[in-house]
């Protein structure tokens, strides 16, 4: 296995990495990343964000739905059109895909939450 630096905070693990690939959408406008994680760092990151994300079946599954929808940051009704995506690769498991919304005074929040500024 490849030596690979971690995304969050930058150290160095021995290992397989794991991959989440979160973007923000506000209308024609996007923002996405690749992050590289360690085992650690991803199931952080993902039980960071996913509680308020709706995980998206996957072909021939019922849709897991969070009803209503809420933001992201806030977790009230969302005010505005920011769609979050994320899609998530666990070492040697199925891909996840996950959706939400975020308030549009919550952009920069969010950002900083999906961990979309380096």
């Amino acid at each position: 296995m490849a030596l690979m630096p971690c995304d969050t905070g930058q150290h160095r693990y021995a290992g397989p990495s794991r991959a989440a690939y979160p973007a923000l959408v506000h209308g024609a406008d996007s923002e996405r990343r690749h992050l590289r994680l360690c085992q650690a760092h991803f199931l952080a990151y993902l039980d960071s964000v996913s509680p308020r994300l709706e995980q998206l079946a996957q072909e021939g599954q019922q849709s897991l739905t969070i009803d209503p929808v809420v933001c992201l940051v806030c977790g009230r009704s969302p005010q505005g059109t920011v769609q979050v995506f994320l899609t998530a690769y666990p070492y040697r498991d199925v891909r996840e895909d996950y959706w939400g919304q975020v308030c549009d005074e919550h952009y920069g929040d969010a950002r900083t939450l999906l961990k979309l500024a380096p």
